[in-house]
């Protein structure tokens, strides 16, 4: 197991038609949301990390670079996450025995759970927080042609048809945590700074703060005092 190859599928190739502005670009802990992503697949050794682009391919080149490989969907505006998924992963099978999926605006995730969800031998596997499903999933190599084959749907209904995944509970909220919308992206925002500032405390208090849905989300950044990642 120590010499199987990691690789990475991160779909970027969404519309971000809820949050106004291109999501995986965003400014987020000093770098962007999907450099941020990239940063934690390869903090646990992803070496092949396959960016699916669609809206602003260009731009997402220019800001990540050279260190990984890029896959345009040219039909992005009309085709859903699934098309973007198979293109990704008919390139990431023959790169790495086992791959991370995740779409490009879940940058919360840590380490701890990569590293949790590589000590499994499953052929799927599902990091869930509080019993809810969430990114990235990690792919054995193996199944990929049964998700290339599986007619057009989600990706949810692919991984199933590949057989009972392992579905393991992570103590981290950062696995369910999307940035969609404006509020989505202030609240992640909320919990880095909360991770930075108190790691032992952090999830408690933003769960806390998540459940007093009754308070607008923008006083509760001003009370915390957001730092300004631009």
């Amino acid at each position: 197991m120590d010499t199987e190859r990691i690789g990475a599928v991160i779909v970027a190739a969404g519309l971000s038609s809820r949050m106004g502005e291109f999501k995986p670009l965003l400014p987020f802990c000093g770098n962007t949301v999907v450099g941020t992503i990239v940063s934690t697949l390869r903090s646990v050794g992803a070496e092949s990390i396959v960016v699916v682009t669609g809206r602003e391919a260009e731009r997402l080149k220019t800001a990540l670079g050279s260190g990984v490989e890029y896959v345009h969907n040219a039909s992005y505006a009309s085709t859903p996450m699934f098309v973007s998924a198979c293109l990704g992963l008919s390139e990431a099978q023959y790169r790495a025995e086992r791959i991370f999926f995740t779409p490009a605006d879940t940058p919360l995730f840590t380490r701890e759970t990569l590293l949790r969800l590589l000590k499994s031998e499953a052929q799927v596997i599902v990091p869930t927080h509080f019993g809810s499903s969430g990114h990235p999933v990690l792919l054995n190599a193996r199944v990929v042609p049964k998700i290339l084959g599986h007619p057009e749907g989600t990706l949810r209904e692919a991984l199933a048809a590949c057989g009972p995944a392992e579905y393991i509970e992570v103590p981290d909220s950062g696995v369910l945590l999307d940035v969609d919308t404006p509020s989505d992206y202030a609240l992640s925002r909320l919990l880095a700074a909360l991770r930075r500032a108190e790691p032992h405390h952090a999830e408690a208090r933003a769960r806390t703060l998540a459940e007093a849905g009754q308070l607008r989300l923008a006083e509760i950044v001003r009370q915390y005092m957001l730092p300004n990642e631009d």
